[in-house]
């Protein structure tokens, strides 16, 4: 075998030079495993076996000799010469399958006794990995610092793993920050905290501090009604006295001209109720009749309950009120971004979460551009009924496949096991844990056998298909559907977003939930599934089999 060939080792189907570089080091490195296997293939060379014409020979000789006997017939002659080259064919067949076995074990123990000294492996480095993150995917964070939890290898100067351990990066830290509330009351936090969240929470909650700067305190103004004026020195007084019920204004009519004017300092936005949205547009002057008054109302009324009393979010920043005037009047409201405020902690997650799901998102695309596609071609022949898995047709599938090797048959169920057998070897590696390392022949038939084993019935072999395609498709579905919630601009909590994707059916079976008893309801829900359902059979079927396959062996 020359270096790039396909050496396999184990049932894993594992290159040799294909090994983590962690697993070669130990062998002296790549190159001295590559120059191992050549020196190993000199000194132990593929057995030769006989070429099809030598075969041949031997079969139509023997059938010549068989013909000759008394009595003989034709086919006898012919199953008995069969034999002949089919005996050679599994003798040559074990002594490659023990030249494949020897090898890789041949050319490792030549690697050990070539390669370099290695160090002493003392001391130790510590390597940065992924992120740690809790239980709901947030990336973990250091409540005192901010600082970021990462996953570390710990390695001696051999590179060889001592332990991994969990620490919070120094230089990740964040400096702590002063807020405000509307009052002037201050709290000192840092981003990313839970002390962070309580204080950028509801005001009903403990939190309210959403600016970055002290707020001005309220100085005296001058407000006008029907050619009076008088002062106002509070904020509540102000607030009271512009009201729709107090009818004062703080434009001095006399001064009225024809410019659009704005206010320096707005509102902070929050979603109300529609009746609380309507009162509080009238309260900063636009009049109902306004072209514009409705859909402003619109803007500021919650779309779910769970969003009355929280501050409104837009491209990750809070939003504030601002009035439009020309010529004193109020003619519209605008939501603009807020130069005071704090970053939203749900802004400050969603920007450590979204990389999190498109490092993932990689892996699901394949999941649905390849595995599942395989998986439907070994459930449509499962289901067909025309290709039968078991422990006997397992047994007897290498004897067919030299049979129909030798006389050139073409035999469609040795087809169908045989691609049944391709999609089991596909489908086993694709179960393995992501960055979990080699796997050993052990754990690779327990993933087959999880997933498609010969030896298994079709029916259980149908049900652990449908099973892994429904898991399969249902992590591709939620995948997606975080990643449109998180970007929708529509959510500001993550209890919300959490509510949303808890409404996502992630079941694998179908299952009939009203009275069994109910004869025409069961033929209903039976008659709306789709060929190849599986059903938990929960007493609606007179069948002992805890599943029912609709549509198995292409009957109804």
């Amino acid at each position: 075998m020359a270096v790039g060939d396909n050496k396999l080792l184990g049932a894993s189907n594992t290159n040799i030079l294909n090994l983590p570089q962690g697993a070669l080091k130990g062998f002296g490195g790549r190159d001295n495993v590559a120059n191992a296997i050549q020196l190993a293939q000199s000194i132990q060379p593929r057995p030769q076996g006989l070429t099809p014409a030598q075969l041949a020979f031997q079969f139509f000789t023997n059938m010549a000799a068989e013909a000759s006997k008394p009595g003989a017939t034709a086919l006898g002659a012919a199953s008995q010469a069969a034999l002949v080259p089919a005996q050679y064919l599994m003798k040559d067949r074990e002594a490659q399958q023990k030249y494949e076995a020897s090898l890789p074990q041949t050319a490792l123990n030549i690697a050990q006794l070539t390669k370099s000294p290695a160090g002493t492996g003392v001391g130790e480095n510590y390597k940065r990995a992924e992120p740690v993150t809790n239980e709901d995917g947030s990336v973990k964070i250091d409540q005192t610092t901010g600082a970021t939890f990462y996953n570390y290898r710990v390695e001696d100067k051999a590179g060889n793993l001592l332990r991994t351990v969990q620490m919070a990066d120094p230089t990740t830290k964040q400096p702590a920050v002063t807020l405000y509330n509307s009052s002037g009351e201050s709290v000192r936090v840092v981003p990313g905290t839970q002390a962070y969240s309580t204080a950028t929470s509801d005001a009903a909650q403990g939190g309210g501090f959403f600016l970055t700067s002290k707020p001005t305190k309220f100085s005296a103004r001058t407000v006008y009604k029907d050619g009076e004026e008088k002062k106002v020195y509070s904020e509540a007084d102000y607030i009271s006295s512009t009201s729709e019920e107090g009818g004062w204004s703080d434009i001095k009519p006399e001064s009225l001209t024809s410019t659009i004017k704005t206010v320096s300092a707005g509102t902070l936005a929050t979603y109300m109720t529609a009746e609380d949205a309507k009162a509080f547009v009238i309260s900063q002057g636009m009049a109902k009749d306004n072209p514009k008054f409705k859909s402003f109302v619109d803007q500021l009324t919650a779309k779910r309950d769970a969003q009355v009393g929280k501050p409104i979010v837009q491209a990750g920043v809070y939003t504030e009120v601002f009035p439009l005037f020309k010529d004193g009047e109020v003619i519209s409201l605008q939501l603009s971004p807020s130069k005071s405020a704090a970053a939203p902690y749900f802004t400050t997650y969603v920007e450590k979460r979204l990389p999190i799901i498109a490092k993932s998102a990689d892996t699901y695309n394949t999941t649905a551009r390849e595995v599942i596609p395989r998986v439907d071609e070994a459930m449509s022949l499962l289901l067909s009924g025309k290709v039968e898995t078991g422990r006997l047709n397992q047994a007897l599938l290498p004897f067919k496949q030299i049979f129909n090797q030798s006389f050139g048959i073409n035999d469609p169920e040795v087809m169908g096991l045989e691609t049944l057998q391709a999609t089991s070897n596909f489908l086993a590696p694709k179960m393995r844990p992501v960055g979990s390392g080699s796997t050993s022949d052990m754990e690779f038939k327990a993933y087959q056998q999880a997933a498609l084993y010969l030896g298994n019935t079709p029916e259980a072999n149908y049900i652990s298909l449908y099973a892994f395609k429904k898991m399969a498709e249902n992590g591709v579905r939620l995948n997606q559907l975080e990643t449109e919630l998180l970007t929708s601009g529509e959510y500001s909590s993550m209890k919300e977003v959490n509510a949303a994707l808890g409404t996502n059916d992630t079941g694998i079976f179908e299952k009939f939930l009203g009275d069994p008893s109910d004869e025409e309801a069961v033929l209903e829900f039976y008659n709306g599934l789709p060929d190849g359902s599986v059903i938990i059979n929960n007493g609606i079927f007179d069948s002992n089999s805890p599943y029912i396959i609709k549509g198995w062996g292409g009957t109804n």
